[in-house]
């Protein structure tokens, strides 16, 4: 029996991307061959109330310009040490720096750092610190080689301690659903049944660029009739946004469901899906948004190239362009041939490299050593 220790800041919602993908991994880890432990710096109410994964340990670890923070610090390392953890994986900045200084003091064995973003955190400071720690980490895992590559560029680390391991999805969650079905959703959600409806999934904060999506579906609807959009997710920016689709005209188009816990549900009410983002690694939406077959029209970020056909199961466009987004969008809205296109061939990629049971057997695997 291995013991994994997984190291995260915190995790105040199950549905965040990072967080979705180390729930599904602890939930599933075959629990015959490694038992796992979750540290986190930090508690939230989730934590308390909800997670019943696994054996929890909340550090409570502040700032290390907190002296109280030493002695806690210091107590993960005894916790590490005394309970002989076979390997620590850490995930987020502070759990990478924290975790990979304690995995070292306490002897773990195997220390694994998690890279599943493209730095827009990055600071001169934390560069030169991750590669001052880094020679202490035996793998690291990326998300897509996109992100493996700028990690190896960035911050020096050798392309032979790169480990790429895709997101996972549930699958069997994101099932086509009958006409019947999708008009029962659509009326649920306040959408028209003969509409072209565009979703988006993200959490509603800056990085994620949902205003971007917002601006391309004011230029969409003013050139096709019957589009609609709809925005699952939660976040800061929401009430802005929602300004925004109103002074553009277009409230009565565009559909603020907030945080969804049915998201294979709305994505079975749509036609097609975007992601805006600014910056990222390789999103856990165009996953889902796969698995759901529908096109996707996505920014020039992260791994997106490597998911992507252009113009078989989906558009890539540049960042920010707004423009770009809204002709991709009136396009589709054009060529329902395009749509049974790409509907079958997200699934079959989904189905090849996306699933649940492919990225939990690929970390078992890591952990075992026999993927070195």
């Amino acid at each position: 029996m291995k013991k994994i220790a997984f190291i995260i800041d915190t995790i105040e919602s199950p549905t965040a991307g990072t967080e979705k993908q180390l729930l599904m991994l602890i939930k599933h880890l075959d629990r015959s061959r490694f038992e796992p432990t979750l540290f986190v710096l930090r508690s939230s109410p989730w934590l308390d109330h909800e997670f019943d994964l696994c054996p929890l340990v909340v550090i409570d670890f502040q700032s290390f310009a907190r002296p109280a923070s030493y002695r806690r610090f210091l107590g993960f390392v005894a916790a590490l040490r005394k309970n002989k953890f076979d390997c620590i994986q850490t995930h987020f900045v502070e759990s990478n720096i924290i975790g990979i200084i304690a995995g070292r003091l306490a002897g773990v064995p195997r220390i694994i750092s998690s890279r599943r973003d493209q730095g827009y955190w990055h600071t001169p400071v934390k560069i030169m610190l991750y590669k001052v720690l880094n020679r202490w980490v035996h793998y690291f895992v990326a998300n897509c080689h996109a992100t493996a590559k700028w990690a190896s560029e960035i911050e020096a680390i050798p392309m032979e301690r790169m480990k790429i391991i895709y997101n996972g999805a549930e699958l069997g969650l994101f099932q086509p659903v009958s006409a019947q079905t999708k008009n029962e959703i659509r009326d649920a959600l306040g959408l028209k049944r003969n509409a072209f409806v565009v979703g988006i999934v993200a959490n509603l904060r800056p990085v994620k660029s949902v205003a971007t999506f917002v601006r391309a579906a004011a230029i969409a609807a003013s050139r096709a009739a019957d589009v609609q959009f709809v925005v699952a997710g939660d976040g800061e920016q929401r009430k802005e946004l929602e300004n925004m689709a109103a002074e553009a005209g277009i409230a009565d188009k565009t559909f603020f469901l907030g945080k969804r816990t049915d998201i294979p549900r709305i994505l079975a009410a749509c036609d097609a899906a975007v992601l805006s983002s600014t910056s990222e690694s390789f999103s856990n939406s165009i996953v889902e948004y796969f698995a759901s077959g529908l096109p996707v029209i996505s920014t020039d970020v992260g791994g997106c190239r490597e998911m992507i056909e252009e113009g078989v199961n989906g558009y890539i466009v540049p960042v920010a362009d707004a423009q770009a987004i809204a002709e991709r969008v009136v396009e589709l809205a054009a060529t329902h041939e395009r749509l049974e296109t790409a509907r079958g061939a997200n699934r079959e990629k989904a189905r090849r490299m996306f699933s649940r049971e492919s990225m939990v057997a690929s970390f078992e695997m890591l952990y075992s050593g026999r993927n070195t």
